[in-house]
C-alpha cells in the first residue's frame, strides 16, 4: 500500500481538481498505460473507493468518443481495411481489397 500511496502522491496528489470531482478520466502516456489508475492509494483506501475512473487510450480517441453521434453508418460511403470473412463456414480466407466484401459477409 505504501507504494501505491507514493504513485497516487507523484502522480495525482497535486491536482485541486481531484478531490472536488468525482470522475478521473486519465490518457496516460508510455508505460503509464500499465499502471492501474484505480489501485493508487489516497490516505489508505484505493481512488477506485471514491472516484469513477476511466482510462482513454489517447486525447484524440477521447475526442472522437465525446463528439461522436448515433448515426448508424450509410452503405454507400467507402472505406478501405482489411478483414476476415467467409461464405462458408468450413472455410475461413484473409484478403486484402479496396472494396471488400458486403456488410453481411463480415464475421462478427
Amino acid at each position: 500500500m505504501a507504494l501505491a500511496q507514493q504513485l497516487f502522491n507523484n502522480l495525482l496528489g497535486g491536482i485541486q481538481e481531484f478531490k472536488e470531482k468525482q470522475t478521473l478520466i486519465v490518457v496516460p502516456d508510455g508505460k503509464l498505460h500499465l499502471l492501474p489508475v484505480s489501485t493508487l492509494a489516497n490516505g489508505g483506501h484505493y481512488v477506485l473507493t471514491s472516484h469513477l475512473v476511466t482510462v482513454a487510450p489517447s486525447g484524440t480517441v477521447l475526442h472522437i468518443l465525446r463528439h461522436r453521434t448515433n448515426e448508424t453508418a450509410s452503405d454507400d460511403l467507402p472505406y478501405v481495411g482489411v478483414a476476415a470473412w467467409t461464405t462458408n463456414l468450413s472455410s475461413l480466407s484473409i484478403r486484402r481489397a479496396v472494396s471488400g466484401p458486403e456488410r453481411k459477409e463480415l464475421i462478427a
